[in-house]
């Protein structure tokens, strides 16, 4: 369990310091909104310049916005939430603040929004995958959740992001919003691949009236396990057996070369497989 904590902290640091580098290099000088309060703090910090002369930092904006949410956290989602919670979210601050010191891109546009995108997902997939959180418009929407249970979470995160999206069209026009959203999606992709994991594998699902004799030949050959489920054909109307394998993709030649030696007229489906845990694979961790 310590051990873990650790590697937990550790995610969380390192994820909020990219997502940090993501927002202070990449969407603040450029004004990319994407949502979120880093969003809203750069609508702030822009409008404050322009308006009264006032320099409002991303850091201080974060903390000064996440402040009531904390309080009501207190109240309203207990003091165990409050504490997992607290760390992430004011490392992030601290982290916004020293990288803020980092050289600012300021060029072509699809390359902030691809590198900004890429920057803000990884670091994020790191804190979720930390099951933690930088408050924000997550911890806003729990609240609201938990006041208004009808109203789902993802639903609330999509209504705050929305809203924090549609302001800054507002204030810093649809062409900004266009990179944007390029941006969100890059940065949803990378999400994906922190949490899903970045190893990709394949499964192969085998209809051969030579099951038996194609599933002792992976077994032997490509040494990997196969499990056969009962089928029913319903053209034929006869039982088939269904074998499942999973193997990495540089077997994909293999695995084809075995099944069609076997038998050429055989039913094969391949598909993608983002991440096996298991016996030959990577190995099955406890998430504390």
């Amino acid at each position: 369990m310590h051990k873990d904590k650790l590697k937990n902290i550790a995610y969380i640091i390192l994820g909020c310091t990219v997502l940090s580098i993501g927002v202070q290099s990449f969407d603040n000088p450029n004004l990319l909104v994407t949502g979120g309060l880093s969003g809203l703090g750069i609508i702030i910090e822009n409008t404050a310049q322009n308006v009264i002369g006032i320099n409002i930092p991303l850091w201080l904006t974060n903390i000064l916005l996440n402040a009531p949410l904390f309080l009501g956290a207190w109240y309203v989602m207990g003091k165990k939430f409050f504490y997992n919670t607290l760390f992430t979210s004011g490392f992030f601050s601290f982290s916004l603040y020293y990288c803020d010191f980092l050289p600012k891109y300021q060029g072509d546009m699809v390359l902030v929004s691809i590198f900004g995108g890429m920057f803000v997902g990884t670091g994020a997939g790191m804190v979720l995958r930390a099951m933690s959180s930088t408050g924000g418009t997550d911890l806003a929407a729990a609240l609201l959740h938990k006041v208004k249970p009808h109203i789902s979470v993802s639903k609330a995160i999509f209504v705050l992001d929305a809203t924090i999206i549609l302001l800054g069209v507002a204030t810093f026009g649809l062409e900004k919003a266009m990179y944007a959203v390029i941006s969100i999606f890059v940065s949803s992709r990378c999400i994906g691949m922190i949490l899903e994991g970045l190893s990709f594998s394949k499964a192969a699902f085998i209809i051969s009236d030579y099951s038996d004799e194609i599933s002792v030949a992976l077994l032997h050959e490509a040494e990997r396990g196969v499990t056969a489920f009962l089928g029913k054909g319903m053209y034929t109307k006869s039982d088939k057996e269904i074998l499942l394998c999973v193997f990495s993709q540089k077997e994909i030649t293999l695995v084809k070369s075995i099944i069609m030696n076997i038998d050429r007229n055989a039913f094969l489906l391949l598909m993608d497989v983002k991440e096996v845990l298991g016996e030959g694979f990577q190995k099955i961790e406890k998430e504390k």
